[in-house]
């Protein structure tokens, strides 16, 4: 699993969780001799026997209030984790963009999936260590008061075996197939989410609602497999306890001697079982954690942020642009452009090489530096942020250009979110935030397609006397006339 905490912070976690994992197994060994006590025939205080059961009561709600205060630590550590893998999943899309286009949908799901298994293993890891320690204390005790010691160790290996090669294999492999479908679905549930409103107008809508509920039919019936075998265990626990404890009966044992060593039995088992099933799961995480992080390809150069002058050749025509010019890129439907400006931003695998500054050797793949080049189109969507965490929204000429004054005022509210825009305004917000964040290097895709044509001509003659690069393309063919260069692509 991969692990962003350093040495120091690495030790303090370790002694933390240990320390978390000794306690609950002292809790344990207690509520074992108090069990074992209020068993003991030769009590005959009632007083007596009233102390225990309720030292065994506060011993259980020390317990719990244990795992309470873990969970403050698990939290915390499982936040640290799920950062690393989000940025891990992410720097692995990104990089698979030079082979294949974005799919947010499926990288949110494998997100939220990797998340949910290193919640599992931290919590898993914790059970792991206390199933550890109190199994240990409970062989101090066997081997210090039970006669039928060697009997209790061979019982308890024999169900550790089967316990991990049946039942935790079984749980292990059900859950590996189902994150694979999961991860399968937001992949198929990303294109169809993608194509909805195309798939209003098409005849074999309703197959399509039925494959999806189909997949996560299929879904549910492997998870019930994994709950049926969860459900079962306790059962089968009770069942091979009883078996063994009859065994030893029969081979000799009395009744009044093997009181302690049928407690100390029913304790041991879901301790071993516990053992089995967070091993597994920390496994099944680690597994997972490695598929997601795993990245091939090559990565993409930094473009020195001093450039000058870049050229390309693509579909045997040859580019050119220097820094600081205005370029509108110019084609029919289906031409390439927003393939070209995806290429050129290094957003998707691109056709051709770089030359930046008439250098001798070109680049298969770059990058421009962060904060100096942005990249704007139309299919970006609003989401649930308040307005004001971009910044305050105050009156200017600036802002006029892409607002009218009641849209400012409405700005302006307290806690208006960008959600709460239309696509147009969400449009024009987006871009002028951008702009007013400071950026080089521009390329705009028809970002303002949800724009009337007078207030995109506004805003494009107001670009074009900034101080920066603008590649861009619009619905708007009047707003071309802003440019001092025209790039022409001819559709194939």
């Amino acid at each position: 699993m991969v692990d962003i905490l350093n040495k120091k912070s690495k030790k303090n976690i370790f002694e933390r969780s240990n320390l978390f994992a000794i306690l609950n197994s002292i809790l344990e060994i207690s509520s074992l001799y108090v069990i074992i006590e209020l068993l003991n025939e030769e009590l005959n205080s009632k007083n007596h026997i009233l102390i225990l059961i309720i030292s065994f009561c506060l011993i259980q709600i020390l317990k719990i209030l244990l795992f309470y205060f873990f969970r403050y630590y698990a939290i915390n550590q499982i936040y640290f984790k799920t950062k690393q893998i989000y940025q891990s999943i992410k720097n692995k899309r990104i990089l698979e963009l030079y082979n294949k286009r974005y799919e947010d949908e499926k990288a949110a799901i494998e997100v939220l999936t990797t998340s949910q298994e290193i919640s599992n293993a931290v919590y898993a890891n914790f059970n792991l260590k206390s199933s550890v320690i109190s199994l240990l204390f409970y062989a101090i005790y066997a081997i210090l008061y039970e006669t039928h010691f060697l009997e209790l160790l061979l019982f308890a290996i024999g169900f550790y075996l089967f316990n991990k090669f049946f039942i935790s294999s079984i749980r292990k492999k059900f859950l590996l197939d189902i994150t694979h479908r999961v991860d399968s679905l937001g992949a198929e549930m990303g294109a169809l989410i993608s194509n909805t409103k195309f798939f209003t107008f098409d005849s074999n809508a309703g197959e399509y609602d039925k494959n999806i509920l189909q997949s996560f039919n299929e879904l549910r019936i492997e998870q019930s497999y994994v709950n049926l075998i969860n459900i079962s265990i306790r059962p089968v626990l009770e069942l091979i306890s009883i078996v063994g404890l009859g065994l030893i009966i029969l081979l000799g044992g009395q009744i009044i001697d093997l009181v302690s060593l049928f407690v100390l039995i029913l304790k041991s088992i879901p301790l071993i079982s516990q053992l089995n099933f967070s091993s597994s799961t920390i496994e099944l995480s680690e597994n997972l954690n490695q598929s997601t992080t795993k990245t091939e390809g090559l990565k993409p150069q930094p473009i020195n942020r001093d450039w000058q002058k870049i050229k390309f050749k693509y579909k045997g025509i040859d580019f050119e642009f220097s820094k600081g010019e205005k370029i509108y890129l110019d084609g029919p439907s289906g031409s390439g452009k927003s393939t070209l400006l995806e290429m050129l931003s290094g957003i998707i695998k691109p056709q051709f090489e770089l030359n930046v500054d008439y250098k001798v050797d070109n680049l298969p793949t770059w990058s421009f530096k962060n904060g100096d080049f942005k990249y704007l189109n139309q299919h970006i969507k609003p989401w649930d942020f308040s307005i004001k965490r971009f910044f305050n929204i105050s009156e200017s000429k600036t802002l006029e250009i892409f607002f009218t004054k009641s849209e400012i005022l409405r700005l302006q509210k307290k806690d208006i979110s960008l959600n709460q825009l239309s696509g147009g305004q969400f449009q024009r917000f987006f871009l002028f935030s951008i702009l007013k964040q400071g950026c080089k290097f521009l390329i705009i895709d028809e970002v303002l397609s949800g724009v009337d044509g007078e207030r995109s001509e506004l805003i494009y003659n107001y670009l074009s006397k900034q101080d920066l690069t603008i590649i861009a393309t619009s619905h708007n063919q009047n707003c071309s006339k802003f440019f001092e260069k025209k790039w022409t692509l001819k559709k194939e």
